[in-house]
């Protein structure tokens, strides 16, 4: 016996402009833009999705096959930014830039598994998956007006800068796991998974404006190609004291894909190059993660009460953070060095009466580097023990609901909430100006 299942999803995105609320810089009423140009963007979504299973008696048979396209065309106001970077443009006084951006993605994925079936003392699975991800874009930035401001000939199109990238990334994997019940209370449970991935990816640009002649579209670029495998594993092994109450032990590893920064390799100290990527700059290594975690799922009160705590503490290593190439300053992904986490998660529910419930949850997470970091703050160093950006250290949850049906079939309900988060950090370590956001608190009624 077998199931399927067809899946399409369709979405088309049509932005006439940005939404904007108010513009500081040009004291623009709400709800007006101060953007010279308009900045519509177009994006259309498409994903068609077939899962296939099969029951074999000893186990289940699963196909999940993906694939999708995603486009987007778009339009930005580049004024500002070219301003900022000081070319000269701001002498003529009628400046103004706009950029054209058009993208195209496909993906296509395809995992397949066996699941064991029965009640068995043992118990497996066993698949393998591959994914496969080509794309395109293109970003023509235009200048009108500056041809003629330059004297450059008639006809001199306005394209000032074009580039356009082109990436295809291919991975595949097999992973299994399994299981063996020492008794009807005790079990472990052991994982692996192997992945190998390639990626390929290729930049041009051009400057026609600096071309002979000018105007002429003569792109010149690059290609960087990398790839990894590695093999991650999987242990967990749980307890059952009585049908009420469980405790559990998880030591997992966890990746994500790397891949290239891409840019035209540095040649020597003295070529003049203004913007180059040194070897160990074309690669980004995957980030790896490893996570110990024991943890406690109780029931008391005859089921009416929920108590849920767990503790955790996860190495992470060659952190993937935003950084900046040595030569020319551009934007890259580089590796950092190695960070911690660690924390406690406490969960409860209690049915109080047949008609009032009390609902809680708390977290508490500890993250800072483990190593010094020099320049991982856009350049700037970092240290052993700063704590790292965008997580509050502290947040939490409460809930307070009453529920009465009444004899017309209605029901009456009331409830409070309160949800809470302490500061997050902009920057690691408040590192390079970065910033603590405030916590906050939201209540409801």
């Amino acid at each position: 016996a077998g199931t399927a299942n067809l899946t399409y999803f369709y979405q088309q995105q049509d932005g006439g402009a940005r939404t904007v609320n108010h513009d500081l810089s040009f004291d623009t009423g709400r709800y007006v833009s101060g953007h010279r140009f308009l900045e519509p963007n177009d994006k259309k979504n498409q994903l068609l999705a077939l899962e296939l299973t099969w029951d074999l008696g000893f186990a289940d048979l699963t196909s999940a096959t993906g694939t999708s396209k995603f486009e987007s065309n778009g339009q930005r106001d580049q004024t500002d930014l070219l301003m900022d970077f000081d070319y000269g443009y701001e002498d003529f006084p009628q400046f103004a830039a706009y950029t054209r951006e058009d993208q195209e993605e496909k993906t296509f994925n395809q995992e397949v598994r066996l699941v064991s079936q029965g009640t068995q003392r043992w118990n497996w699975i066993a698949g393998a998956f591959y994914n496969k991800y080509e794309g395109e874009s293109s970003s023509r930035e235009f200048t009108p007006g500056i041809p003629d401001w330059y004297g450059f000939p008639p006809g001199t199109p306005d394209l000032e800068y074009l580039a356009t990238a082109d990436e295809t990334f291919e991975e595949m994997a097999l992973f299994g796991e399994i299981g063996f019940h020492f008794t009807e209370a005790w079990q472990a449970t052991v994982g692996a998974r192997w992945f190998d991935y390639d990626d390929d990816v290729e930049l041009q640009t051009a400057f026609p404006f600096y071309a002979d002649p000018p105007g002429d579209v003569q792109l010149a670029g690059v290609r960087n190609k990398t790839g990894d495998d590695d093999v991650i594993f999987k242990f967990n092994t749980s307890y059952d004291f009585n049908h009420d109450m469980m405790a559990y032990l998880t030591i997992s590893e966890g990746y994500r894909r790397g891949g290239v920064n891409s840019g035209p390799l540095c040649t020597g100290d003295s070529d003049g190059q203004s913007f180059c990527l040194a070897e160990d700059e074309v690669l980004i290594k995957p980030d790896t993660t490893t996570d110990y975690e024991v943890g406690l799922r109780s029931m008391w009160l005859d089921g009416r009460l929920i108590v849920n705590a767990a503790a955790y503490y996860i190495d992470w290593q060659d952190i993937q953070v935003l950084g900046t190439s040595a030569t020319g300053g551009v934007p890259i992904t580089v590796n950092g060095s190695a960070a911690e986490s660690k924390g406690i998660e406490l969960t409860t529910r209690w049915s109080i009466t047949d008609h009032f419930e009390l609902a809680a949850n708390y977290t508490f997470n500890d993250a800072q580097l483990t190593e010094d970091a020099p320049g991982l703050v856009d350049g700037v160093d970092a240290f052993d023990g700063d704590r790292l950006a965008g997580t509050p250290e502290q947040q939490g949850t409460l809930l307070l609901a009453y529920t009465r049906p009444l004899d017309n079939g209605l029901t009456v309900t009331a409830d409070y909430s309160l949800s809470a988060v302490s500061d997050v950090y902009t920057k690691v370590g408040l590192r390079d100006n970065g910033e603590a956001l405030p916590g906050w608190a939201v209540h409801g009624l």
